[in-house]
C-alpha cells in the first residue's frame, strides 16, 4: 500500500474514479499508527524502563540471543 500511496497520480489508472491514491494512503496512516501504539514511548530513543522505574540505554546492552559467547559455551 505504501508504494501505491507513494506514486504519482498520472501512474496509476482510473484514479480519479477509484481514488486508489487517497484510499491507500489512508490505510497506510492506519498502519502506523496502529503499528507505533504497540511501542513503547522510549523505543524511539533505544531506552526502555526497568522493573524499578529505572531507564536502561538499549544501544549500551551487548546481548548474546544465539548463545553463541565463549562463556555460554563453557569455554571462558
Amino acid at each position: 500500500m505504501r508504494h501505491i500511496a507513494a506514486l504519482s497520480e498520472d501512474k496509476i489508472p482510473r484514479n480519479t474514479e477509484y481514488n486508489f491514491l487517497t484510499r491507500a494512503q489512508t490505510l497506510v496512516d492506519k498502519w502506523h499508527e496502529i503499528l507505533n501504539s504497540n511501542k513503547p514511548k522510549n523505543a524511539a530513543e533505544g531506552k526502555t524502563e526497568n522493573g524499578d522505574g529505572t531507564e536502561v540505554d538499549m544501544g549500551a546492552v551487548d546481548m548474546d540471543v544465539g548463545g553463541s559467547s565463549a562463556a555460554a559455551n563453557g569455554d571462558a
